[in-house]
């Protein structure tokens, strides 16, 4: 009797670790997963009405997880507002620029939540439309605001930059834009020309982050959908 207890208690033992092991690893491919892909806010969620412009986006840094109109002063103007749009069924961003004096003097962001990144190539998408042949750049800020993750190069010949410009069509249009988490400059434009040298990013620059869209020229219409920013394949 001794012997078979001491056998049930031992496969119990066995298969409790058995079971921890498994439910170890089924946290780490969750973790691995959550790294993959950046949870952000969906802006089909979003209820209809005027975002407000805030005039400094990076001074409370536990507001995350949300998305923001920035204006540097009262001389850059413009309305965003979330509306639905009926032929895609779901609500969208809706921007007015009607001036703009810098890239980052006017824009919309999304400040992400506070989450681990990987020193990979993330791919960006979304959809959007706009004033037809007018441009906007797409960068994205560590939460210092002060440096900008690169766009991914082909090789390292090529000179690093901290945005990527779009070209808005009248119809809505699919973007993908790659962007390496492992590399930051202190500008968006292409160095030597901008300010600061290439470096690393920081665990502490990209706990949260911010994905910004700035319009290049005034009175720029912007409209924007389904963002999303996952691990490029």
């Amino acid at each position: 009797m001794k012997t078979m207890n001491f056998k049930l208690g031992l496969a119990s033992l066995l298969a409790a670790a058995l079971l921890t092991s498994m439910n170890t690893k089924a946290s780490d491919n969750n973790a691995d997963k959550q790294k993959d892909k950046v949870e952000i806010k969906a802006i089909a969620s979003l209820p209809v009405g005027k975002i407000d412009p805030v005039h400094d986006d990076k001074t409370n840094p536990e507001e995350t997880d949300l998305w923001l109109y920035r204006v540097m002063n009262e001389l850059e103007t413009g309305d965003v507002k979330v509306e639905l749009d009926k032929a895609l069924n779901r609500n969208v961003i809706r921007c007015d620029f009607y001036q703009q004096k810098s890239w980052y003097g006017t824009y919309l962001c999304y400040r992400t939540k506070n989450q681990e990144m990987q020193r990979k190539v993330y791919r960006l998408t979304f959809k959007a439309k706009g004033t037809s042949g007018n441009n906007m750049k797409v960068i994205i800020v560590g939460n210092n605001g002060k440096e900008c993750v690169i766009t991914a190069r082909k090789s390292e010949s090529e000179t690093p930059a901290g945005y990527k410009q779009i070209n808005l069509k009248k119809d809505y249009t699919e973007y993908a834009l790659d962007f390496d988490f492992s590399q930051k400059v202190k500008a968006p434009y292409p160095y030597p020309d901008g300010n600061g040298e290439l470096g690393e990013t920081s665990d502490e620059t990209l706990t949260n982050f911010f994905i910004m869209f700035s319009p290049n020229s005034e009175f720029t219409k912007f409209v924007l959908d389904d963002v999303k920013l996952e691990l490029k394949k």
